[in-house]
């Protein structure tokens, strides 16, 4: 029986054995449409096919991959125990190769999958200011590539379960581990990177302002980085030892990497400590804000707005009538003949520090260029500092410059990292 390919082979076994296609594809528990395209060579069958379909026509499984059957001078009751043939291996190496890039193709689905509950969270964050939805849409759709990737790599695995392990299988299995690895990290880095949408107590009316969400979801995200890096190493090298591969040498480089991999996660979490102990926004507007020494300076500032705002109506500079309750809380505020009021205004009354406390000022917020007020811890409450818009601003530029430089200190860290894993490696002896 001729044939030149897998395909053609199948096909000529299949008709001299008078079965049709789908007599065969019930089988193998394929569809009919499989086996048309194994025959007409559009496709092959997974590995773990093989040697179920060499079974079924009575051939063995290098006959099968060689597209042919050798001569009956040629064939010994041993055959099947005998090494494949280098056409057989060819087409092996190609149906392992064809299975890898299959399995390339459905990874990256999971990775869109991923990118998708990224982009969900930012629609739902910045444009309708949902940041509690925008992150449980997002979950779902981490959750989802999760479990897809999992089940794209068991049905990869159970193809090549029958197969005999050898360094093309193994390291066809590792290959599909390592694009495993790298989705699932891409998904718990990116799940990391959303949480500040419920970890950061955003206002539910608003969202979360993206430069806070950027920054405190980069952090997130590279602790999430550096974590799954070393539950990989420690998870491969618990692998590799059960494979008794420990011993080997890339066994050993593999421990190598695993040390300085927790070791750069133990330097970068403590940099990041570092950090947040340094950044102070609060600290820093306090120092850039205006100090008032007299509380007639401090309540005409405070009383005053020099700016229009954005509908145009200038705020009144006066306070005509205040109301309050039995409390003393501010009922109604009753502004100057003929002028217009947009803003809520706040009461903060400032008293000398003694068990009576003795009201020192009582003034009403409309200066909305303030942010916080911060009486000195005296008995007369003097000095005064107040946290301007401008204070803030200056304390953000002085932020962000501190941040860049703790970007240059992470990318010194990994630098330093793989400068000492090029000198161990170089003065090893394997």
């Amino acid at each position: 029986m001729e044939a030149k390919t897998m395909g053609k082979f199948i096909a000529a076994l299949r008709k001299a054995n008078g079965m049709t296609q789908k007599e065969l594809a019930e089988k193998l528990h394929v569809s009919d449409k499989s086996v048309s395209r194994w025959e007409t060579d559009e496709g092959a069958p997974d590995l773990s096919l093989i040697p179920v379909i060499a079974e079924i026509f009575g051939v063995t499984c290098d006959e099968l991959l060689r597209g042919e059957r050798k001569p009956q001078a040629e064939r010994t009751e041993t055959e099947e125990e005998r090494e494949i043939s280098p056409k057989g291996e060819k087409q092996r190496q190609r149906l392992l190769r064809a299975g890898l890039a299959k399995y390339r193709s459905k990874t990256l689905i999971s990775v869109g999958i991923t990118v998708a509950g990224l982009i969900a969270a930012m629609l739902f964050n910045l444009g309708f200011h949902k940041s509690y939805l925008g992150f449980f849409v997002a979950a779902i759709f981490y959750l989802a590539a999760f479990v897809c990737q999992v089940v794209f790599l068991n049905g990869a695995m159970l193809a090549l379960t029958d197969e005999e392990e050898d360094e093309a299988l193994l390291q066809c299995k590792q290959h599909m581990v390592r694009l495993t690895q790298g989705a699932l990290g891409l998904t718990a880095v990116l799940f990391a990177f959303t949480l500040p949408l419920v970890l950061s107590g955003a206002d539910p009316n608003w969202g979360l302002h993206a430069g806070t969400w950027l920054s405190f979801g980069a952090l997130l995200g590279l602790a999430a980085a550096l974590l799954w890096l070393c539950v990989c190493y420690l998870v491969d090298g618990w692998r590799m030892k059960q494979q008794g591969q420990m011993d080997s040498r890339e066994g050993r480089m593999w421990c190598l990497k695993g040390q300085i991999a927790i070791l750069l996660a133990l330097v970068m979490l403590g940099t990041t400590v570092v950090r947040e102990l340094v950044i102070n926004r609060e600290r820093w507007a306090l120092k850039y804000g205006e100090t008032f020494e007299d509380y007639e300076t401090f309540k005409n500032y405070m009383e005053t707005r020099e700016t229009t705002d954005s509908y145009g109506v200038v705020g009144f500079t006066a306070i005509e009538h205040v109301e309050y309750d039995a409390e003393g809380n501010v009922l109604a505020v009753r502004p100057p003949e003929g002028e217009l009021y947009y803003y809520a205004t706040e009461e903060v009354r400032i008293a000398d520090g003694t068990p009576e406390g003795k009201l020192m000022c009582t003034y009403l917020w409309k200066n909305q260029k303030v942010s916080s007020v911060h009486p000195a811890d005296n008995d007369t409450g003097l000095p005064v500092t107040v946290t301007t818009e401008e204070s803030w601003q200056m304390a953000e530029l002085i932020a962000n410059r501190v941040e860049a430089l703790f970007v240059l200190v992470y990318a010194a860290e990994v630098a330093a990292a793989v400068l000492v894993y090029q000198k161990k490696k170089s003065k090893r002896k394997y």
